[in-house]
C-alpha cells in the first residue's frame, strides 16, 4: 500500500514532483534575460528617448541602459519604477503577465499626456491626450478644453476619419465648407479629409472627446 507522508497530506499535493535546483535556477535566469529587451520595446513603443524615460521614472539613464542590455539585474524597487512609466504591474516586465493580442491601455484622470495648455492666439484651449501609444493602437483619442471664444484647428489627415463628442457646453464647427452648431451630447463623425475647426461661440467653457485614426 503506498503511504503518503504528514507533510503530503497537509498541502493535498500527495506525490507531485517538486523542481529541481537546476530547473529553477534556469527559470529564473530566464526571467531576468527577458526583462531588457522587454522594457527596450515598451520605451520605443512609447517613443521615449533614456532621458526621458529617466526623468519619468526617476531612474538613472545609464541604469536603464545598462538594464536593457542586460548588464544590471533590477531590484524591486527599479522594476517598480519602470512598470509605473508604462502603468503596467510588474509583472508585465518580467514576462508573467498573459499576453493578450487586444492589450488595454488605461490613461488615469489626470495622467494624461498635454499636447496643448493655455492662451494662444485663438484663446484658451487645452488638448490632452488619452489614448495608448501610437506603436501599438491606431486609434488617437484627445480630450478638448475650450474657453470662452477660444477655437481650435484641425489639418486634414488624408485616408484617416475622425469622430467627435461633446460633453458641456456648446461648439459651432466647420468641416470643410460645412457648419454644425453642436450643443451637449452631439456627436460628428467624418473623414478627416478637411480642415475641421471648432469655435466655442457659448457662455460657458466647452469640452469635447475627439477620436481619430489616420
Amino acid at each position: 500500500m503506498a503511504r503518503t507522508t504528514a507533510a503530503q497530506a497537509e498541502t493535498g499535493r500527495g506525490s507531485e514532483p517538486v523542481p529541481s535546483t537546476s530547473e529553477t535556477r534556469g527559470s529564473v535566469e530566464d526571467v531576468v534575460a527577458g526583462i531588457g529587451p522587454r522594457l527596450a520595446s515598451l520605451r520605443a513603443g512609447l517613443g521615449l528617448s533614456l532621458q526621458q524615460m529617466s526623468a519619468i521614472s526617476a531612474v538613472s539613464a545609464a541604469s536603464i541602459h545598462k538594464i536593457e542590455r542586460g548588464d544590471m539585474v533590477p531590484t524591486i524597487t527599479t522594476l517598480l519604477k519602470l512598470a509605473a512609466v508604462f502603468k503596467r504591474p510588474v509583472s508585465h516586465l518580467i514576462g508573467e503577465e498573459p499576453e493578450d493580442e487586444h492589450d488595454v491601455w488605461h490613461t488615469a484622470h489626470g495622467l494624461g499626456e498635454v499636447i496643448v495648455r493655455g492662451s494662444s492666439d485663438y484663446g484658451d484651449v487645452d488638448v490632452v491626450l488619452i489614448s495608448g501609444p501610437p506603436a501599438r493602437f491606431r486609434a488617437r483619442g484627445t480630450t478638448i478644453k475650450l474657453a470662452v471664444g477660444a477655437s481650435l484647428e484641425d489639418a486634414p489627415a488624408r485616408g484617416g476619419e475622425a469622430l467627435v463628442h461633446l460633453l458641456a457646453g456648446s461648439v459651432h464647427a466647420k468641416i470643410g465648407s460645412r457648419e454644425f452648431s453642436l450643443k451637449r451630447g452631439d456627436s460628428l463623425h467624418f473623414l478627416s479629409d478637411h480642415t475641421a475647426t471648432w469655435t466655442n461661440a457659448g457662455r460657458a467653457a466647452a469640452e469635447l472627446v475627439r477620436v481619430s485614426i489616420g
